[in-house]
């Protein structure tokens, strides 16, 4: 019985490393190799990573666990490489692989001695030197042990064939920046910038613009319009490709707040000048921020008329009648692609329209009719053809104004003897009228 468990024990040894072997063929297609030779880390290298442990533990050349430490590698990592790491193969192009992947590019390899294309590394005060698989590989690969960090990414390599470590490009991955450009009061433009190098590359970006809405799958650049006013936290997250397996990154610098303000319209102040009974201007004054904007300015002057006009300032309007006016201002704004109209009472005077002054009952200062012309005479006008009379009191044009013509003289002996008469008679009057008055100043002088 103890023969049998032994033999088992054995085929059981047999099949583990048959398959081992078969695994690493199938999953890198790379040579097993043994490099027995003073240029190795390891002499005759870890074949299976019971042998990398026991060998690494052996230490012979007293300086195994410097040289892996310099590649990040700790004696765990070194002595549990079965399970903490990925059987691939470091090609002669500077490729790290495991199966189809490339997980890391440049690569360079350790070796003890100077080679044509080596580099001086120094650890711990001693000299190792690294070169490119090109210079150092006869064959096209070399199965490794890939070591990975606690972020999946590539961490070192060690060959199988002699222990050699190996360092390489990991993928360099990473969201940079997210930036914001203010279109209008609620829209946003967000521009996005990543990295991915190495093996790595970017297949998108995705937004979420913190109110309630993403979008996935989007390019670097992008826009977005918010329905309300409020404050906003927009992260985005890239999408990328390392080496064939698929990853999502962000981070703190890859997020922006953006305020959306509530949009300010208000009809402000009305004021009027008098410029004369009648006649008045009026001047409005609105505000429109934040997306907001003027479409025009309506006036009701209230007397049934209203105008609209674009600018408010000295707006005329001239009254038919006298009476008391309310006049009102209302602004149009568009806001958010919308028209609304908004007035107050800011935007309300009110004015008073007088009657004119008369010269006279019913007639208005102005009118001809109250100019009074020049009389002649009381009730008459210069001017009036009653102003000029024939005789007084009689107005000329009347018939009173008309005479008879005087008869001829008469030159005839009876008219002459008449005459004579007539001018005797006259004579004689004046001589007693002289005598009467002689005789009174002589009596008068007497006394």
């Amino acid at each position: 019985m103890k023969k049998f468990y032994m033999s088992l024990t054995g085929l059981a040894v047999a099949l583990s490393g048959i398959l081992f072997f078969t695994y690493m063929g199938a999953t890198s297609n790379a040579a097993l190799p043994r490099d027995c030779e003073s240029n190795s880390i390891i002499y005759c290298g870890g074949i299976t990573p019971s042998e990398l442990a026991d060998r690494y533990n052996a230490n012979k050349t007293g300086d195994l666990d410097n040289i892996y430490k310099a590649y990040g590698l700790s004696a765990y990592d070194m002595t549990h490489a079965g399970t903490v790491a990925k059987m691939g193969a470091v090609h002669k192009d500077g490729r790290v692989t495991v199966g189809d992947k490339t997980v890391a590019t440049d690569a360079r390899s350790i070796g003890r001695h100077f080679k044509s294309g080596s580099t001086t590394k120094m650890i711990d005060g001693q000299k190792y030197y690294e070169r490119a698989p090109a210079n150092s590989f006869a064959s096209n690969s070399i199965v490794a042990y890939v070591f990975f960090d606690a972020n999946g990414d590539f961490k070192a390599a060690v060959l199988t064939s002699c222990g050699n470590p190996v360092t390489a490009k990991k993928p360099v991955y990473k969201c940079d920046s997210l930036t914001k450009d203010k279109i209008s009061r609620n829209e946003y433009s967000f521009t996005s910038k990543a990295t991915a190098k190495d093996g790595a590359s970017i297949v998108s970006y995705n937004y979420d613009f913190g109110d309630g809405k993403m979008t996935n799958g989007a390019g670097a650049s992008i826009k977005h319009t918010y329905d309300k006013a409020g404050t906003y936290t927009v992260k985005m997250s890239v999408n990328i490709k390392v080496h064939g397996t698929a990853k999502t990154i962000t981070g703190p610098q890859c997020e922006v707040k953006v305020v959306v303000e509530e949009p300010a319209y208000s009809c402000d102040l009305l004021t009027y000048k008098k410029i004369s009974r009648t006649e008045y201007e009026f001047t409005g004054k609105a505000t429109a921020e934040n997306g907001a904007t003027i479409v025009d300015y309506t006036f009701d002057y209230g007397d049934a008329s209203s105008e609209t006009v674009t600018n408010p300032t000295n707006v005329p309007h001239t009254y038919a009648n006298a009476g008391n006016y309310t006049i009102k201002m209302s602004v149009k704004v568009k806001v958010d692609g919308q028209e609304k109209t908004v007035t107050g009472p800011k935007c309300e005077v009110k004015v008073t329209v007088t009657p004119p002054e008369e010269c006279k009952p019913g007639i208005p200062v102005g009118d001809k009719r109250c100019e009074t012309p020049e009389e002649c005479k009381p009730g008459i006008p210069v001017g009036d053809a009653r102003c000029e009379e024939c005789k007084p009191g009689i107005p000329k044009g009347d018939k009173r104004c008309e005479t008879t013509p005087a008869e001829l003289p008469k030159t005839g002996p009876a008219d002459f003897i008449g005459g004579a008469l007539g001018l005797g008679s006259m004579v004689a009057a004046g001589y007693y009228y002289f005598a009467s008055r002689r005789s009174l100043l002589s009596e008068l002088l007497n006394r």
